[in-house]
């Protein structure tokens, strides 16, 4: 291209020999012409390698004035025999195939103007990836809190757990025994041997829970006092939190959904006491918000050690993003 021919020439004509040699060398890489071979032959260091690029200029162009003038001199100036008619000078090199028709000089400006275009190119493909891949994370977190299942359905097929949601009568922890019931008398108590044929614990629960299911928590999670917690719950899972307490202590335990689809969380969570019993008895049950999206609990605790919070996900009730607190006063 003329702009890359009009450079080198520009550098001869200043003496910058060596910026000259070094656009010269890529462009005959590329594209060797008789011109640029000329040109390459008016800055070399020794006669020697002039004379190699006269040749290879007419080795392209039998036709360019200069360098065969050139060539001639320089034959001249060695003592050598004047230099033969044309024909009988160039018939026995290779005829270049564009020999009447010589190449056009490559840009190699253009060449970076186009590498720089592929790069911005290459970085608009990925800002348009990353912008679909921060739209499909909002929306995603916006699906999450307002509690849709297609957040949960994604999490469970790409963790491969999809645990079937029950039917029937949520039941959290061991079923209590109630006074008055034929078995109760013979249930063992813990750490005693239960009597040779004397109903047992499980099959009384068994009993207890017919119709329904026990609740099985898939996550359990310890919960410091006053130290908020939020998570998200899907349908057909249940949560865990484990609160220590005191005989005597007064426990204020929180849970509030944030979704529109929780409408019925008091009926799915409980408080279970440290041996594992439905605690609902001695605590004092009340909502955070009139739309039932959350419950409160005030329980008196009369047997220390660990007590557990339990959150079960039923679809249209208590699913999503929730926040858990618990205070020991």
């Amino acid at each position: 291209m003329p702009d890359t021919l009009e450079v080198i020439k520009e550098a001869i004509a200043l003496g910058q020999y060596r910026r000259a040699r070094k656009i010269l060398r890529i462009v005959l890489d590329i594209s060797p012409t008789a011109e640029l071979w000329y040109l390459a032959s008016t800055i070399c260091e020794t006669p020697a390698q002039e004379m190699g690029c006269l040749k290879a200029a007419l080795k392209l162009d039998r036709q360019h004035f200069k360098a065969r003038e050139r060539y001639v001199e320089l034959k001249r100036t060695q003592n050598e025999a004047m230099m033969p008619p044309l024909m009988a000078l160039v018939d026995d090199l290779p005829i270049a195939e564009f020999a009447s028709s010589p190449p056009p000089i490559p840009d190699i400006f253009a060449y970076k103007r186009e590498q720089q275009a592929r790069l911005r190119r290459r970085w608009n493909y990925l800002g348009c990836g990353g912008s679909i891949l921060l739209s499909l994370s909002s929306a995603y977190f916006v699906l999450t809190v307002m509690g849709s299942p297609i957040p949960a359905q994604i999490r469970q097929f790409l963790s491969g757990d999809a645990p079937a949601i029950p039917e029937g009568e949520i039941n959290f922890g061991r079923p209590t025994p109630k006074p008055g019931d034929g078995a109760v008398s013979q249930l063992p108590v813990d750490g005693t041997p239960a009597p040779a044929g004397a109903p047992t614990l499980e099959n009384y629960a068994a009993e207890a829970t017919a119709g329904g299911f026990i609740v099985q928590p898939q996550k359990t999670q310890s919960l410091a006092s006053s130290q908020p917690v939020n998570d998200v719950l899907d349908p057909g899972f249940s949560h865990e939190y484990l609160m220590e307490a005191r005989r005597g202590d007064e426990l204020l335990v929180a849970v509030q959904f944030f979704s529109p689809t929780a409408a019925n969380v008091a009926g799915n969570v409980a408080i279970l006491d440290p041996d594992g019993y439905n605690a609902g008895g001695q605590c004092q049950r009340d909502s955070i918000m009139a739309d039932g999206s959350g419950a409160a609990f005030i329980c008196k605790v009369n047997k220390p050690g660990v007590w557990r919070l339990q959150l079960f996900g039923r679809s249209g009730e208590s699913t999503g993003v929730y926040i858990v607190s618990y205070q020991r006063t």
